[in-house]
């Protein structure tokens, strides 16, 4: 219990670095998530202070006291927003404004780089797909962050696009929602939001029509059960001549019986030759029925030979 404590107690902190809280600005640990740094980063000064976010988008071109106490309070803002090796090659820059920008030009990059980026974002867009395993959760939560990484990199597309986008990456199980999906909504007045929403219903219907068919399947094979104790008790006159009763006999009794069903079954002996092979033929038709390759009214004597 108190490892599972401090495993959520870690949990909650990684979280915290990352997002921020009321008081404490997000943590910029790799350039690999500046994208979503940045955007955090801007909502925090802008929530705590906006002065001081004027700051350091402008800088303290008119000195005067004000600036004099914003300039340095932005500036430790974004210092403390920094994991301690990415602030060390950007120690060279003394105001917010200076830092800021070399922040930008290091992991956004120039434009050849930001193209570049643009490129490899609709590439993975076009290629975008499901993955054998993926949880249908999952497979929503990566496109919708691939939109958000399109939608910061300056990338515009219509909601069509979009939209028809992930409905034809869902799962192949998914056609004939899709179909209706594409025949009812407007593809290019739908929100990515709305059709999400949309295909959740789907999802929660299929859910529950799967759960009603396995309902009624756990009921299915005591039917099925009786059916085929019938068809035996209607042969157990035919197999009479097989048995060989003796003192010494060991009986059998059929396991998928009920108490009360088991008396009207005669019991087999299987001391001989004959009766193995009885007991063999009974089995193989009765997983035969179970499979659904054997109907009920099929169970002849010479099906059970």
């Amino acid at each position: 219990m108190a490892s599972k404590n401090l495993t959520n107690l870690s949990n909650l902190h990684n979280l915290d670095n990352e997002i921020g809280t009321g008081t404490k600005p997000p943590r910029l640990v790799s350039g690999d998530n500046f994208q979503d740094w940045k955007f955090r980063f801007q909502s925090f000064i802008k929530y705590t202070n906006p002065k001081l976010w004027r700051s350091i988008e402008e800088g303290p071109f008119v000195p005067s006291y004000q600036s004099e106490i914003n300039g340095p309070l932005a500036y430790a803002s974004i210092t403390m927003a920094l994991s301690t090796h990415v602030a060390h090659g950007f120690k060279e820059h003394k105001t917010a404004k200076e830092l800021w920008n070399a922040l930008i030009e290091r992991f956004e990059g120039n434009e050849d780089m930001r193209e570049s980026r643009k490129d490899m974002l609709r590439q993975i867009f076009n290629m975008f797909n499901h993955i054998k395993g993926e949880s249908f959760e999952a497979q929503l939560n990566r496109f919708t962050h691939l939109m958000t990484e399109m939608t910061s990199s300056g990338i515009e597309m219509t909601k069509g696009e979009v939209n028809k986008k992930l409905l034809n990456s869902l799962p192949y199980t998914w056609n004939s929602n899709c179909t209706t999906i594409k025949r009812t909504k407007d593809m290019y007045k739908t929100s990515l939001s709305e059709l999400i929403s949309i295909i959740n219903s789907y999802d929660m219907d299929d859910k529950q029509r799967a759960l009603n068919h396995a309902s009624s399947m756990g009921i299915a094979p005591v039917s099925e059960n009786s059916a085929l104790l019938s068809a035996i008790n209607l042969q157990a006159s035919g197999m009479q001549h097989y048995q060989t009763p003796s003192s010494q006999s060991i009986p059998f009794e059929t396991a998928f019986l009920s108490s009360g069903q088991a008396g009207s079954v005669s019991k087999i002996s299987v001391e001989s030759e004959e009766n193995m092979l009885l007991f063999k033929g009974f089995m193989n038709s009765y997983n035969a029925f179970r499979a659904g390759e054997l109907a009920p009214a099929n169970l002849t004597q010479d099906n059970l030979g």
